[in-house]
């Protein structure tokens, strides 16, 4: 995809930490770019898309109560359960940030825009 887009850097903050991310797009959270919005909160969900691609980046303050693990199948149940949500792939890998245990998920899918044509994610 480097070839068809330009890719920038966007910084999502949560729980006093930042990550960057490529994306070929501005990412939006709470109506605001990503990268201006509270470094303390406790959770964030920031997208941004285009006719070809979706990305949410989702950082969520990791409590006792819920694992890595847990906050990665909630993730996944929120897309299955979208009834506009067809076809549904996901690759799930394990990975390390900022010496903390990490999950990475990609899906790809197809959804069905509000006027009922199929948009394809991923």
């Amino acid at each position: 995809m480097r070839d068809k887009f330009v890719f920038g850097k966007n910084r999502i903050s949560c729980n006093n930490t930042t990550i960057t991310v490529l994306t070929p797009f501005e990412l939006i959270a709470n109506g605001k770019q990503a990268e201006i919005s509270d470094r303390n909160a406790d959770k964030i969900m920031a997208e941004g898309h285009n006719q070809h691609i979706r990305i949410f980046v989702m950082g969520d303050k990791n409590t006792i109560n819920e694992s890595i693990s847990a906050a990665a199948e909630s993730a996944e149940t929120l897309l299955r359960n979208n009834k506009r949500v067809t076809n549904l792939k996901v690759e799930k890998a394990d990975d390390k940030f900022n010496n903390e245990d990490a999950k990475v998920l990609r899906f790809s899918y197809v959804e069905k825009s509000k006027r009922g044509e199929d948009c394809t994610n991923g």
